[in-house]
């Protein structure tokens, strides 16, 4: 079984953007003039209402045959109600765009952060290949409050980093963060991995979302004094033909300020190549260096395939352990694999959903099945670094390994649920617009779970702020700071 997590950008723009490159970044002048809208240039074509109401019925039908959570936030009757409410605003032709929207706006609210919408094929290549006005800078979010990342030019004095946005061309901050928030998908009832995807990728949303403009009126607050002030648009032009960037592996390092301390860093859990030789060598050498403290950073790791998960448990864990208790479905894989063939060559249709059957399957993991420790298994003190875009396998891992063995979590709350997770993304296609459904085909209770699931995400032991710019390097990192204390309090009690 393949545990992947969808996309770690507002999934509108996911596959286009994560082979993105950025080839000219220039300026724009001031103007009177209307902005030409690019984003309207894109989405020229027009669809009828029966094709829209066509596509509609095929999208609703995938979502109540397949998903293994679509009512486990919501009861039916409101599920029931977004869907009908939707349907009956078809009166009038649209764009893709337009069409996007009202369907995003229903995953936004089912609470299945596996579930996605991307833009058809041509809409994205046709995005790509135009230029558009940008803000001149990047964003993050708390507590609903768009504040400011960096700045584009050093010449925009007034976009200070950590400053906060209260009003963009009049629009207060906090409205564009839950306008937003309502087209992302996220898990339960957490905005923490909504917010992540958003402030990700929050330029090219907000270009979407309200067009190009040649220029920008910001209202900020620096430290209690509130300023305004106009700056120019951020031009860019993106290639989808651009290289596309490496996979990260993880790494280990051994700080110098940190005596017998390890730490690895897990930028996401893809390296399928490379697992097992990775974990033996980083393993052997933690060992060889008789360390004592294990750091496990996975923040902003968006998840990734179980089998490597496994493979690390087996080096952490104290004694025999188990991943996830059961597992619930309502389609089998076999069907599921059906259907993804004939929608990729857009064969699959409503009738083909619905004759593929709907009804509950439940596999409880007998407690025999336990996974093996490593000979080489960490026994030392661990802690586990996680944030809002620690996420599916991620939060998965950290679950799991939290509720079988003692360890320390330290960061912010977690993009998904302590619970369980949704699983197996799968493809469909919807055969008028081309506007493609990612949606999840199974869902897993983790192991040592909370009886209740409060649609929350994993809450750490020690809760610390999200900082402006994560940092990695040990430099200005709150996160890590906490662990470095917690190592030193530990060891001055053990003398």
């Amino acid at each position: 079984m393949v545990e992947k997590f969808v996309s770690d950008f507002v999934s509108i723009f996911s596959p286009l953007m994560k082979r993105a490159c950025i080839l000219i970044l220039f300026l724009c002048r001031i103007g009177l003039c209307n902005a030409q809208d690019t984003v309207k240039s894109v989405f020229t074509k027009y669809y009828t209402v029966n094709q829209l109401k066509s596509d509609f019925v095929f999208f609703r039908t995938a979502l109540e045959v397949i998903h293994p959570s679509l009512y486990r936030y919501h009861p039916k009757d409101s599920v029931d109600s977004y869907f009908n409410q939707s349907f009956a605003g078809l009166n009038h032709p649209m764009n893709e765009l337009e069409y996007w929207k009202i369907l995003a706006k229903i995953i936004g609210k089912i609470g299945s952060g596996h579930t996605s919408l991307y833009l058809s094929d041509a809409a994205r290549r046709q995005y790509a290949i135009t230029t558009h006005n940008f803000l001149p800078a990047d964003f993050y979010l708390q507590n609903g409050h768009l504040f400011i990342r960096n700045r584009f030019r050093q010449t925009d004095t007034a976009l200070k980093k950590g400053a906060e946005v209260l009003a963009i061309n009049n629009i207060p901050g906090p409205e564009i963060v839950k306008q937003m928030r309502s087209y992302v998908s996220g898990d339960g009832y957490n905005n923490a991995f909504k917010d992540r995807r958003i402030a990700v990728d929050f330029n090219h949303m907000y270009n979407l979302l309200n067009g190009d403009d040649f220029q920008y009126f910001f209202v900020l607050s620096d430290r209690g004094k509130v300023q305004h002030t106009l700056v120019k648009a951020a031009r860019i032009f993106i290639s989808s033909h651009g290289a596309t960037g490496p996979n990260i592996d993880p790494n280990i390092k051994f700080p110098e300020d940190m005596p017998g301390t390890a730490v690895i860093t897990i930028p996401n859990f893809e390296y399928l190549k490379e697992y097992e030789r990775l974990h033996a060598s980083f393993f052997k050498e933690i060992k060889d260096r008789k360390i004592a403290n294990l750091i496990i950073d996975l923040r902003n790791n968006p998840g990734g395939q179980i089998p490597i998960i496994n493979d690390l448990m087996g080096y952490v864990m104290t004694k025999n352990y188990q991943i996830g208790l059961s597992d619930e479905n309502y389609v089998e894989s076999g069907r599921i694999e059906y259907l993804g063939k004939k929608s990729q060559n857009n064969e699959l249709s409503v009738s083909d959903i619905e004759n593929v059957g709907h009804s509950l399957h439940q596999n409880q993991f007998k407690v025999n099945q336990l996974q093996f420790i490593r000979t080489r298994a960490f026994k030392g003190n661990l802690y586990l670094l996680v944030n809002e875009g620690s996420f599916s396998a991620a939060v998965m891992f950290s679950t799991a390994v939290k509720n079988q063995r003692d360890c320390f979590i330290v960061g912010q709350e977690t993009g998904n649920s302590g619970y369980g997770s949704d699983a197996g993304v799968k493809t469909i296609t919807l055969p008028e617009t081309h506007i493609k459904l990612n949606l999840p085909v199974t869902w897993y209770f983790l192991a040592g779970h909370d009886k209740k699931n409060t649609g929350q995400g994993l809450i750490p032991d020690v809760l610390i702020p999200a900082p402006i710019t994560p940092s990695f390097n040990f430099k200005d990192d709150a996160v890590m700071d906490a662990v470095k204390a917690h190592i030193k309090n530990t060891a001055n009690k053990a003398n």
